[in-house]
């Protein structure tokens, strides 16, 4: 096996993601400073069509956290409702984010949860997500394991 050469892209990364974001700027100003726009935000992800993954991705990070023992304040709470204009064929998608989890260091696993998982797994991502799990289990206000009394 031999390598390959990377053709040099023209612009920047930081450029070609503004201009993808701008391709998706119709659906993305509906959004901001939601948990579905900041997680989309986070796997560079513009188009709408995948919008049901990433909430497939949310809920199972949610749930991976939980599972930890990391006691979550609020829930994602995110529904995507599809349908197609008759006339034009385009396709309109109605998001509805009533996620209420505003703790950043939970958000911040979850988002990297969400890019360790979409699409094919990125193994050092995978990695991070699993040591801010790890951290936030073992952190104290994060758990109630010390809340309840020793029986004895």
């Amino acid at each position: 096996m031999g390598w390959r050469a990377l053709r040099s892209p023209s612009k920047p990364p930081s450029q070609r993601l503004d201009r993808d974001l701008k391709k998706g700027v119709r659906y993305i100003e509906e959004m901001r400073d939601t948990m579905l726009n900041e997680a989309m935000k986070a796997a560079r992800v513009t188009d709408m069509e995948y919008a049901s993954e990433i909430v497939d991705l949310l809920n199972a990070a949610y749930l991976d956290l939980q599972i930890a023992g990391v006691v979550i304040d609020g829930e994602v709470d995110i529904t995507i409702t599809e349908s197609a204009d008759q006339t034009t064929g385009e396709t309109t998608y109605t998001v509805s984010d009533n996620s209420d989890i505003e703790d950043q260091l939970v958000l911040q696993a979850m988002y990297t949860y969400v890019k360790a998982y979409f699409g094919s797994l990125d193994e050092k991502l995978a990695a991070s997500y699993d040591l801010q799990r790890r951290k936030l289990a073992n952190a104290t206000g994060y758990t109630d394991f010390g809340d309840t009394p020793a029986e004895g």
